[in-house]
């Protein structure tokens, strides 16, 4: 059994033939990681062996160590204000930007308009809705 490469802080890909996602680890504990994918979601792999080269390795997934991506500044940043986007806010909660701009307007999430448009949704109203449903 191969080391778990990677740390709390490392930037990660992880690559499918159905999808590319970007993250970062947020917990690395004996074989597994926790990620908190940039864009929304949080992901826990169990076992990482499969993933990274060795003799247990996917021919189909893996995931490597990148660099910071251009838009993880500003997602840490929304974290630091209180504030995400409305598109991370459905993809946190798994539903359609129409919907929350629905619940902006009924007053089930709080957030901020400029010129008429949602431009920003209250991160602790969607993580509540996320950790209770």
């Amino acid at each position: 059994m191969t080391d778990n490469p990677f740390s709390v802080g490392d930037w990660i890909q992880w690559s499918t033939p159905e999808h590319v996602k970007q993250g970062k680890v947020v917990v690395s504990l004996g074989p597994s990681i926790k990620v908190e994918w940039l864009g929304g979601g949080e992901q826990v792999f169990p076992i990482v062996e499969g993933y990274v080269r060795g003799p247990f390795a996917s021919s189909s997934a893996r995931i490597d160590i990148i660099q910071k991506p251009k838009g993880a500044a500003r997602i840490e940043r929304e974290v630091t204000v209180g504030r995400m986007s409305v598109a991370r806010a459905s993809a946190l909660l798994g539903i359609e930007q129409k919907r929350i701009r629905g619940m902006l307007r009924s007053g089930a999430l709080r957030g901020d308009q400029t010129d008429g448009k949602w431009t920003s949704v209250n991160a602790q109203d969607v993580m509540s809705k996320v950790d209770h449903g």
